[in-house]
């Protein structure tokens, strides 16, 4: 008999012009996926009042219902101290559907994830699954996040605890679970995209994220700026939202031509710029391992990214992808240049990020999770 679900995450939802409830184009399908698993899912998460983004997307499975919750936190003290002020008011609007839940689902790290973990340690009984998405083991993270991974490894061993990848020996129920990105008839679809994919034409680049400096988004413009003529390449695409877009909009027609800010794109849309790019470059300071990486390597895109211990567990240098080193905060252009120059060897990872790619598919992450968590 399939179980009642209730998952709280930092997922973002707005409502779009017909008054409905759309979220964060990944999550929502991701969840959407666990509504093959569960008779019913509640999502307690933060509604926002804001026009809605083209990355955002309706929940598809008549079995999902979202439970708005008050945004709270950022960077200033005072918006991390409506933590604590509106969680009593969470608890409280959360309890009437907890006790028709049979299992919690958590997504950390967040700021409410401060306060619902000691919580759920203390007053929760019933099945527990907690998905960390952020890196397991980076120094480079908040304080918040690394209070979090603390708590987790004192929960109770019947909480099941699931994290991205990590080289470090954990309890039994620790389970690696990869990062769900797509469904499996993708890869069918897309062989004849990789394999037909030609690097020796010029260099079609792609930027999917946040754009912000914590995304590396200003390292990418310092690199492009010192690479003369941006060589060997044809464009620089940047997709995702930004607080900033008319600056990074006048810097970008000051270093190139060749590079777009697009802003936040369908998925429908960023796929088809997938297909026609043979490289995602993302130089994040602080991460887990995002979908991005596969999403594009499972068309074939070579990921070209920051050494963080998250990405570089799971992405070879010079394999399937290429591991960037900054030095004192800063990465040297000629190592970019090295890499747009190697035309071999980027057709050489294209295929192997591809055959990597087909372990991220949903189907195989309901598989664990059945296996896992709902034996």
């Amino acid at each position: 008999m399939k179980e009642i679900c209730t998952i709280i995450s930092d997922t973002p939802y707005s409502k779009d012009k017909n008054g409905e409830l759309v979220g964060l184009g990944p999550t929502v399908e991701e969840i959407d996926h666990l509504g093959s698993l569960f008779k019913k899912i509640y999502h307690f998460a933060p509604l926002y009042n804001i026009e809605s983004p083209k990355s955002f997307v309706k929940h598809q499975k008549l079995n999902i219902r979202v439970l708005p919750m008050i945004p709270s936190g950022g960077k200033l003290f005072f918006n991390k101290l409506k933590h604590v002020f509106l969680f009593p008011l969470h608890i409280l609007k959360l309890k009437p559907f907890l006790k028709k839940t049979d299992i919690i689902h958590f997504r950390a790290p967040t700021g409410f994830g401060v306060l619902f973990l000691p919580w759920l340690y203390v007053f929760w009984r019933k099945k527990i699954w907690i998905k960390y998405g952020g890196s397991w083991t980076s120094n480079d993270v908040p304080l918040s996040y690394k209070f979090q991974r603390w708590v987790l490894l004192h929960f109770p061993k019947n909480a099941i605890i699931t994290i991205n990848n990590s080289t470090v020996k954990l309890e039994k129920n620790f389970f690696q679970f990869l990062n769900p990105c797509f469904s499996s008839d993708i890869i069918k679809n897309n062989k004849n995209i990789v394999h037909k994919k030609n690097f020796r034409n010029g260099l079609n680049l792609v930027f999917v994220g946040r754009v912000e400096k914590n995304k590396g988004i200003d390292d990418i413009f310092k690199i492009f700026q010192k690479i003369e003529g941006m060589k060997n390449i044809k464009s620089l695409k940047i997709i995702g939202e930004s607080k900033r877009e008319n600056y990074y909009r006048e810097k970008a027609n000051i270093i190139s031509h060749k590079i777009s800010i697009l802003g936040p794109l369908s998925r429908k849309d960023i796929f088809k710029i997938y297909a026609e790019s043979h490289v995602l470059i993302l130089l994040s300071k602080s991460e887990g391992f995002p979908k991005v990486i596969m999403e594009a390597g499972v068309f074939g895109c070579v990921p070209i990214v920051s050494n963080l211990p998250g990405i570089s567990e799971v992405i070879k240098h010079g394999s399937d992808g290429f591991i960037m080193d900054s030095y004192n905060s800063k990465y040297h252009y000629k190592d970019f240049q090295l890499v747009f120059d190697d035309m071999d060897t980027l057709k050489v990872c294209s295929i192997n990020i591809f055959k990597k790619s087909h372990s991220f598919t949903y189907e195989k992450y309901l598989l664990k999770i059945k296996n896992a968590i709902l034996h």
